[in-house]
């Protein structure tokens, strides 16, 4: 995706501040935005210190399916795995409870 257009969209949604404009490059305030994977992992950290069938089923909701599914990239294998792990153990994790 074109940084501009996401800058374009991201203020379309009323999200202002979010892309940056500097020395001909486009960056992204990450703490402007929250995505899906950064919930995910803040409710993994959640249940990893105390698992609850709330959380778990949480988990489950928020995975989508395989993360990035049509990006190639080590880093984006990686985290698709890790995801798939986690969303494997709060299944369990409810079968069991």
């Amino acid at each position: 995706m074109n940084q501009r257009h996401l800058k374009n969209d991201l203020e379309n949604s009323g999200i202002v501040e979010s892309v940056i404009y500097h020395d001909n490059r486009y960056f992204v305030i990450r703490e402007e935005i929250e995505c899906d994977s950064d919930l995910f992992e803040r409710t993994y950290e959640e249940f990893k210190n105390q698992s609850t069938r709330e959380l778990a089923k949480k988990l489950l909701s928020l995975y989508k399916g395989e993360y990035l599914a049509e990006f190639e990239a080590l880093w984006v294998a990686e985290k698709r795995i890790r995801y798939r792990e986690i969303y494997e153990k709060a299944k369990v994790y409810l079968s069991v409870v």
